[in-house]
This record gives C-alpha cells, structure tokens and sequence, in this order.
C-alpha cells in the first residue's frame, strides 16, 4: 500500500525501499481491547550518528519488562538485547560522537502515580559490530548510616570535555537540584554546581555549561528564573520576564540558541496565549519569535545545533509554524508531508553529516510508523510499527468541530464506528482530566478506539478551562468547576443528541479525575438525560479536595492560587457527595488504590450516598494502581469492565422503557 501511494503520487520519481527490521512478539488473540492496549513495540528509539546502529527501547515479549535492543542496520538480522534494571522504564537515549550509547531511566515506586522523570543513568560502549556490556554511571549511592534515593537526568551529552557529560541529580535529603560533570569511562565526578533554587531543572547552553535554572520557590510559590554570569558561581535573577505567568501557564525555558548569546523562553504573550521568545540575559532584552492571538504553543522543534525550526500549535487543525523555513528540516518535513495525509511527520535524529534521518510518521488512526530518510537519493526505508498487532484501517478517525454557545466556540472532535447509525450503542462524552493543565490533542488514543470499535460514538470535548487556546479560555473555568465548565460539556453534549448519531436516549458520561467530578454532578443535574456514568478517580467532595491541595502547597502564592481557581465557598454543596441523592444513571466507579490525589475515602462516601437512594452502582479497586492506570493488564481489565458496563446500561435502560410504552 505504500508501495502504491508514493508511486501514484510520482514522488520526485525516486525508488522506495521498504525493509522491516524483524524482532519477535508473542501471539495474543485479536480482540480489539487486548490489541489496543498492548504494550507498544517502540517507547524510545534513537539513531546513532555514524547511521550504524538504532537503539530502540520498547516491550518486545509480551508480559515482560522493558528492554533496549540495539539493532545493526548495515547487517540485517542482527540484533542485540539488554535488560537494564527491573522495575525501571527507559525515558531517554543519547548517543556520543564517541560510539557510547548513554540510557536514562525512570523509576516507579509504589504509591506515586507517575514514574519519576529521571532515575539512573546507564552506559553502553558500542564500537564497531562489538558491544560491552552496560555499566551504571549515575544512580542509587550509600550515605552514612542509610539508602538515599537519588534521581539523575542528563542535562548535556555534548560537553567541551568529549569524555564527560552533564548530569542533574536531586534526592529525598537534598532536593536542590546539583549539576555533576561525571567521566564516561571511570563515572568520577567533579565541579558540582548547586541550584539557587530549591524546586526546580537546571538547563545548559550549547557548550555543556550550567547556565539556567527555572523552577517555583519553595517559599512564595512563585515561578523564578535564574542566569548564572559567568564561569562564577553568581547567579542573575530573571524572574521579571515571567510576571505574567502563574503556575499553570506552562511558560519555561527551553534551551539556547546556537550563538549561545541569547535562551529560548515559553511565556504568555500579550495576547493571552504561549509564545515563544528568544531572551538575552545580559540586556534583558527579548524578541518575540512566534506568539498566535488563538492557539498556545504546543510543541517545539529544534535542530542539533539548537535552533528551533518549528513550533506546533492548533486544536481543531493542529498543524506546524515554521520559523526557520531555510532549514533542512523544514524542507524534509514539507518533502514528506503530501506522502502521509492526515498524519504527522515529525523528525527524531540526524546522523553527523545528515545522510540518514530518523522519521516518525503518527496519526489519530497509527499510533506510530518508523521511517528513514536519505536526504541525497530521496528514499524511504521502512523500519517498524510501534504497534503491529494494531491495523490503522480498522480504526476511527477523528473530526473536528467547532460549536458555538453564548460568546464562546468550542472545540471538540467526534470518531464514530464502523457500520449503519441505527446499530450504535451510544454516544459517549469523554471529558479529559486536570483543567487548567490538559486539553485535547489529535492524537492516537487506545481508549477512544475501543469505545468505537465496539459500536459507540465518542464525543472528546475540550470544555473552558482547557489548556491550548489561550489564558481567556483557561481562566473562563477559574472558580467555575460547577458552572461554565460543566455547562461547556453539557453543550457539547446537547449538540451531539441533536445530530442523531445513535438511538436517541443513550448517552453516557465517562471521565478521570475532573472528568469524573463533571460526569456524576451532570448526571444530577440531568437525570433524565443521562443513561451511565464511568468514572475513574473522581474527585466527589471539593472540601476535601481543597483540604488535600492547600496541605501539598502551604505558600501564599499556592493558596492564592487555589483561591483563584478552585475557590473556598460552596465547596461541598457542588460535590457529588452532596448531589447523589438526584442521580439516577447507572454509575461505574472506579479507583486505584494508591491514588493520592483521589483517596478512596471519597469513593466510599458517595457510594453510600448512591445506595442510600437506591441507585445502581458498581465498583472496581484496582489495588496497585495510582491515578493514571497503567499495566497492560490492567488498563484492558479496566476498558473490558466500562465497555461491558455501557452496554448492559443502555440495554436496560431500554428495555425498561419498552416496558412502560408497553403498559
């Protein structure tokens, strides 16, 4: 099929070679939740700079844990496996000009919902076809009488030492950020540079210097950015170019330009939106580079060498800015582009002297497709699916929409399943979790696509207080947790109905975290609307939820913060908690049993309230899991248990209304 699309298309009339790279998978029966939600093939991967060798990290073998395979791709058919440390995942690959493959890990440790972002740091010396075995640079160290966890996160693998690299590392006793230059040969460590913050990331310039630290004072709460002048140890406060932002603008520096004179900066622009500025620290002066009075910048892009081609922005149509439009990378993207309708391709690595480059094609419907692209002949040289077991046409695409109620316009995108509208189970209305943080992005979702494939139509609204259309959109739901955010859901709810997508009286709301929250205080509010309710990890009692937040952030800035956007009146009396005595829906709850942002108190308040009046309710504790679930077993459980749930609902719910008719 490719073969045929790029040559209907006489692509600059140039020869495709299509290879797979083989690596050996276990069978699983084809069910569309086992196959969905099946760990992917590929998590990292990484292109070395001589184009010799692809480290690839991902689950291989079905049911086991994560490994690194390094693959030669000048002699087909060999490859090498290692497993690194049990109960770690792979974050990041970095490749030295000096054939060492360096490995960053994460770790998972029980009670906290997401994996650390840095964890040890591994070394793989690849020269040639030979490969030594991996040996640990950075990672737990023994103090005194005690074990301190400490977290290690390669700040810069390119240094003006060719045998050293850059490491931040931070721990339970210390938890200012330090930055170690550490020898990849002997791991010996050097030049410590502490943080002037105590909270916070440190960022290096080109060169592998310490130049930059960002992060909240611990004290105020308040966003601050450093400069250090110099090779001092003096640091330069820049904290005035951020008197904009509050701790959930996502503003932050991202790296310096090649000249190493200025630093880019992600602030809010004056037209309420994510721009991006290029800062000199000297001067304190600053020139925007991009800033768009609807979208918030999304993504970035940059070359080795630092320079940020493209910027990634848009909700409905996301799509690229290019900034730097003489750059090779825009003109490979904008080569490749026409190939792959309705998808994205996006750039990973670039050999030394750019003869090879690392392509990810990905898309609502391919949750991803590797590529490599030779500049000089213009060829294609398919690798691997990030996901084999998944067939793309099988799957639903997403479309997007835009409705309008009162002042505002509200994005949303709606996939529908296969086969006649009379045969649908439903429409579901997914509603995404942390306003102010998330929002929704076009992108390939395995919970979206179970739900269509087994017959519903999923509505994905992104209500006020969303992030990624800018500080009017995210500061309309300030304070507003049961009003204008739940009535932009039930908007897009209405609107959804009145299409006639599926059977009228079947709609169900499912959602995480907020989500949770919003569907059940819906279902309340519009009992005789509303047919089911899923919640995962809801939050039922915003007295509660309030108590928990102003105990994590004890500075005046964080309460201020909480102030402005949760609120301190009403709390309880706006809680499901309160409200479940006007529900009627049939309700799902389900809570991992080491969430800590959702204790499971909460769940069994409100179960006892929905019991007290008599409304049918199931629940699910899923033991080891934390606010997001994770697990292949687990998540499929879990969808196998709501889309089972959904349809004995509205098949009830029917049945029970034929009844009435009937007498």
């Amino acid at each position: 099929m490719l073969m045929r699309n790029i040559r209907s298309r006489n692509w600059l009339r140039c020869p495709v070679f299509i290879l797979g790279v083989i690596l050996v998978t276990v069978a699983e029966a084809r069910t569309p939740g086992s196959v969905l939600f099946r760990p992917s093939r590929v998590t990292v991967i990484a292109l070395s700079p001589t184009g010799h060798w692809l480290a690839i990290a991902g689950y291989f073998h079905l049911h086991q844990q994560e490994r690194l395979a390094l693959i030669n791709l000048r002699q087909t058919g060999h490859e090498t496996m290692l497993h690194l440390v049990r109960h770690s995942k792979i974050a990041h690959l970095h490749w030295t000009y000096s054939g060492m493959l360096l490995v960053s890990t994460r770790l998972k440790l029980a009670g906290y919902h997401t994996p650390f972002p840095s964890g040890e740091i591994w070394a793989v010396r690849v020269h040639n076809a030979h490969i030594r075995p991996a040996h640990l640079l950075a990672g737990f160290r023994k103090h005194r009488l005690e074990f301190n966890f400490s977290f290690n996160r390669i700040l810069a693998s390119r240094t003006r030492y060719p045998s050293r690299i850059e490491v931040e590392r931070y721990s339970f006793a210390d938890p200012a950020p330090l930055a170690e230059s550490v020898n990849l040969h002997t791991g010996f460590i050097r030049a410590p540079i502490h943080s002037p913050l105590t909270n916070g990331q440190l960022l290096t310039n080109r060169a592998g210097r310490v130049k930059l630290a960002f992060g909240a004072n611990a004290l105020s709460g308040q966003l601050e950015l450093w400069y250090r002048i110099g090779h001092s140890l003096r640091w330069k406060n820049l904290s005035g170019l951020l008197h904009r932002d509050g701790p959930a603008s996502q503003a932050r520096p991202i790296g310096f330009l090649p000249s190493d004179h200025r630093f880019y900066l992600l602030r809010t622009s004056r037209y309420g939106t994510l721009g991006l500025y290029a800062v000199n620290p000297s001067t304190l002066s600053e020139t925007r580079l991009y800033a768009s009075r609807k979208h918030d910048i999304l993504k970035t892009f940059a070359t080795p060498s630092g320079q940020i081609y493209a910027v990634w922005s848009g909700i409905t149509h996301p799509h690229y800015t290019f900034l730097a439009p003489q750059s090779k990378e825009v003109q490979w993207i904008q080569l490749l582009s026409p190939i792959f309708r309705h998808q994205t391709v996006r750039i990973l690595s670039v050999t030394a002297r750019q003869k090879l480059v690392l392509v990810r094609v990905q898309g609502g419907r391919n949750p991803g497709d590797y590529y490599l692209f030779n500049p000089g002949t213009h060829t294609l040289r398919y690798l691997m699916s990030a996901s084999p077991s998944i067939e793309p046409p099988t799957l639903s695409r997403l479309h997007a929409y835009r409705i309008t109620w009162r002042q505002w316009k509200e994005p949303l995108y709606v996939a529908f399943p296969h086969g006649r509208p009379r045969d649908r189970g439903g429409i579901i209305i997914w509603i995404h979790d942390h306003p102010f943080v998330d929002g929704i992005q076009k992108s390939f979702d395995p919970r979206i696509q179970d739900l269509t494939s087994h017959g519903f139509v999923v509505v994905e609204v992104d209500y006020p207080g969303s992030f990624g259309s800018g500080a009017a959109w995210r500061r309309a739901g300030y304070q507003h947790w049961s009003g204008i955010m739940l009535q932009g859901i039930w908007a897009a709810a209405r609107w959804a109905e009145s299409r006639h997508w599926a059977p009228p009286g079947r709609l169900a709301l499912v959602g995480t975290g907020y989500g949770g929250y919003a569907a059940m205080t819906l279902a309340a509010l519009h009992p005789r609307k509303v047919q089911a309710v899923a919640s995962l990890n809801g939050y039922y009692n915003l007295q509660l939820l309030r108590t928990r937040l102003d105990r994590l952030w004890r500075t005046p800035a964080g309460r201020r913060f909480l102030n402005r956007v949760l609120g301190s009146q009403h709390l309880r009396t706006r809680s499901p908690v309160a409200l479940a005595h006007r529900i009627r829906a049939h309700v799902l709850l389900i809570q991992g049993g080491r969430d800590q942002e959702a204790p499971s108190n909460d769940l069994h308040t409100v179960v006892t309230a929905l019991r007290r009046n008599k409304t049918p309710v199931m629940t699910l504790i899923e033991p080891t899991q934390g606010h997001r679930f994770t697990g292949y077993s687990a998540r499929t459980h879990i969808w196998h248990t709501i889309v089972n749930f959904l349809k004995r609902a509205f098949h009830r719910d029917a049945h029970a209304r034929g009844a009435v008719r009937v007498n």
